[in-house]
């Protein structure tokens, strides 16, 4: 909300609580959540939500509800799936809409409800939805491509236009739970472990969020820090064993009841039946007790032409008819949990496995209203940590977003989810490449598919952070530069096909001014720290700067082979590049390009390691070691062929110590083992230590570069 009108929010915030109480005195609701369901007619146009649109729905008899379009409990239909704008979900009466559609009329009616509650409550002031800031929750589990989709919804719906497009705040369910529990004084949770309901706010303490949705169960941790700021100590988890999963497990049980060619003709010809009872068995699940359900009368007509009623439950346990209703024992009721708890127990056993020194357990979201969920996790952890629950928790999301839209940086840094990387070619090297990545153009040889690491899996990463990229073209006449995004669970990897790396989304960035043909460098910035992965590129040259889109919705279409060459080399010595212009202070180092190419990935003022060291540009510039005509470039050792061709001919007997190249005897005249650098004891080879004290010595700063390029793991010499 902009500041212009937050008298007038506070307000409106009083006044919609009020309208929550009202609603529950009229219509016997027990919360001021509208549930997720939206009714469109048969020609697919829009009727109602929420509330409204259930209570329609359920009044329509059997033939008009088959013509309807009737979703409930929709938002799960974007979990674990390939999501594009033409997806597809199914209605009631198993007819099938653009998914697009539905929630860009979900999303529709709740901004001009919005907006017509609060000029109701502005004397008539108007608004546009430019004036306000919109949180939209979703899942911490989503992935990139259900966060641009429910964006495009928003878009569609009006809430943000070309040019405002920050007005829309993504938050994570959890996180947006984490902030309000936070705030909460002890009587607002359950007062269930004798007073010792109380949340510890002090920097230092450590808890698990875990937010009981009815389609998702989705985890997350939490430090307290200073000025209370958060920080994630264990990527987001979870899965889609929520509350609908009960529900199932209950439609399950009245089918095996009534037979599944009775149930099965029931479903199809009375959706909205099947609708109405599945709703009051939601409300009956949040107690731990025997229920009775009324059993519908066409149901009960259709079973009863098979045979009589008593005689479906005789072969049932836990359950039985009492005169047009279906008791169902607890014993039953908790036995539709099972699935559920054990998914949510199996999750919290492997985070407390990891020995993060937890201290709470907060139960939130609509299914946590539960009593059978929260004495079992109570019963299950007491040995563990404390479990609380607020008295409301399917509101601490709402709630909470409203915290975090007003202040992103609560959640100061979050733990990456996977290992995000580009596609990317390097000069081809057969002793290092692939044969098969090879590919020519007039520019030369490149090995392409190169995985070009941008943040690494379960890396911290500041809510706030960029991280910078450095692309170049690789044909001189090359006007856009197009990448794809890849991820994996992996930590390191050497190319985007490897085995369990998949591709997520792609980019193009524009570069229309050739002038400078290879050497025109493109700056990309991105920031992963946010719950949205978003990404500024800037050319060089030109000094333009704007926004690129990240697509990670399935288009079908492959990004076109207009591949780059990048430059971070994320850890390890880059191939050689193409010629590289010199500043002053670079003019004055050694190894040339190799050193310059040696940026480690990081935060956005990562620098080469000359320029780190350069010092001031204003002082008066030395004169250059090396005469203006010679051409600076990297050299390679003969011995480094030697070591990677050497396993080719004798393979690894697996017998040698840990972390180090066998490399066998007749390959080469000196004993020889390689070891990742900084494992003692250090020494060079005899080759090695001769070719650096003898011809590479052209001037007295390399002793320097290479004592700068061992401190940065840059530098991999060969070892004895």
């Amino acid at each position: 909300m902009r500041q212009s009108s937050q008298d007038s929010f506070s307000q409106v915030f009083i006044d919609l609580e009020s309208f929550s109480e009202t609603l529950v005195e009229k219509v016997g609701l027990e919360t001021s959540k509208t549930p997720t369901c939206i009714l469109f007619d048969e020609n697919q146009q829009f009727v109602s939500f929420g509330y409204k649109a259930r209570q329609t729905y359920l009044k329509k008899n059997g033939r008009d509800s088959r013509a309807k379009f009737f979703f409930d409990c929709f938002k799960m239909s974007l979990y674990d799936k390939k999501i594009t704008t033409d997806l597809t979900i199914k209605a009631a009466n198993g007819k099938e809409m653009k998914a697009l559609k539905v929630f860009t009329e979900a999303l529709r009616f709740l901004k001009d409800d919005a907006l017509k509650t609060i000029a109701k409550n502005t004397e008539g002031r108007k608004f546009l939805a430019s004036d306000f800031t919109w949180v939209l929750t979703v899942p911490a589990i989503w992935d990139l491509s259900a966060k641009q989709f429910m964006r495009e919804a928003a878009t569609q719906a009006g809430i943000m236009t070309d040019g405002t497009e920050n007005n829309l705040v993504i938050a994570l369910e959890p996180e947006a739970a984490s902030v309000y529990c936070k705030k909460l004084p002890s009587e607002g949770f359950v007062a269930e472990n004798l007073g010792e309901n109380k949340l510890d706010r002090s920097p230092g303490t450590r808890y698990i969020i875990v937010d009981c949705g009815g389609g998702t169960i989705d985890i997350t941790v939490h430090k307290v820090l200073k000025r209370g700021v958060l920080k994630e100590l264990h990527k987001a988890s979870g899965n889609n064993l929520g509350g609908q999963t009960v529900d199932r497990k209950f439609k399950e049980f009245l089918r095996d009841t009534f037979s599944a060619a009775v149930w099965d003709e029931y479903e199809k010809n009375y959706p909205s039946e099947v609708q109405r009872i599945m709703y009051d068995f939601t409300l009956f699940k949040k107690c731990d007790d025997d229920v009775e359900i009324i059993c519908p009368l066409n149901l009960g007509m259709m079973a009863q032409k098979k045979q009589n009623i008593e005689e479906y439950f005789k072969r049932v346990q836990g359950a039985s008819w009492n005169e047009g209703s279906i008791k169902i024992t607890k014993q039953t009721l908790r036995s539709f949990f099972e699935d559920s708890l054990w998914s949510i127990t199996r999750s919290l056993r492997g985070i407390l496995s990891k020995r993060l020194n937890i201290e709470y357990i907060l139960l939130v979201g609509g299914f946590a209203e539960s009593q059978i969920l929260q004495r079992y996790i109570t019963d299950e952890f007491i040995d563990d940590c404390k479990v609380l629950c607020p008295i409301t928790p399917q509101e601490a999301i709402m709630k909470g977003a409203v915290e975090f839209g007003r202040n992103q940086g609560v959640v100061a840094s979050r733990k990456s989810a996977y290992t995000y990387g580009v596609s990317l070619l390097e000069r081809f090297n057969e002793s290092i490449h692939r044969a098969d990545k090879k590919y020519t153009n007039k520019e030369g040889d490149f090995c392409r598919d190169i995985f070009g690491k941008l943040v690494e899996i379960d890396e911290d990463v500041g809510w706030n952070e960029t991280r910078e990229h450095f692309m170049y073209p690789i044909e001189r006449d090359q006007t856009q530069i197009t990448l794809a995004f890849y991820r994996t669970k992996k930590k390191k990897l050497t190319y985007v096909d490897e085995p369990k790396v998949e591709e997520i989304g792609s980019f193009v960035v524009q570069s229309p001014d050739t002038t400078l043909g290879m050497e025109r460098e493109i700056d990309l910035e991105i920031k992963f720290g946010s719950t949205e992965m978003t990404a500024t590129a800037t050319d060089k040259e030109s000094g333009s700067v704007h926004t690129v889109i990240l697509n990670f919705m399935s288009s079908g279409v492959k990004p076109t082979s207009r591949w780059c060459r990048s430059f971070p080399c994320y850890g390890k010595p880059s191939m050689p590049s193409p010629p590289h212009r010199l500043n002053n202070a670079e003019r004055n180092y050694d190894d040339g390009d190799r050193e310059l190419l040696a940026i480690k990935a990081g935060t956005k003022n990562a620098k080469p390691l000359s320029t780190q060291f350069a010092g001031d540009e204003s002082v008066k510039e030395p004169a250059p070691i090396l005469p203006p005509n010679w051409t600076v470039g990297a050299l390679r050792w003969e011995m480094e062929d030697v070591i990677h061709r050497a396993p080719q001919q004798e393979p690894d007997p697996g017998t040698g110590p840990p972390n180090h190249t066998y490399v066998p005897l007749q390959s080469t005249n000196t004993s020889v083992a390689a070891r990742p650098f900084g494992t003692p004891p250090f020494k060079p080879s005899n080759e090695l230590e001769n070719r650096i004290n003898g011809s590479l010595i052209i001037n007295p700063d390399l002793p320097r570069t290479i004592s700068l390029a061992k401190k940065s793991g840059y530098l991999h010499m060969t070892y004895h």
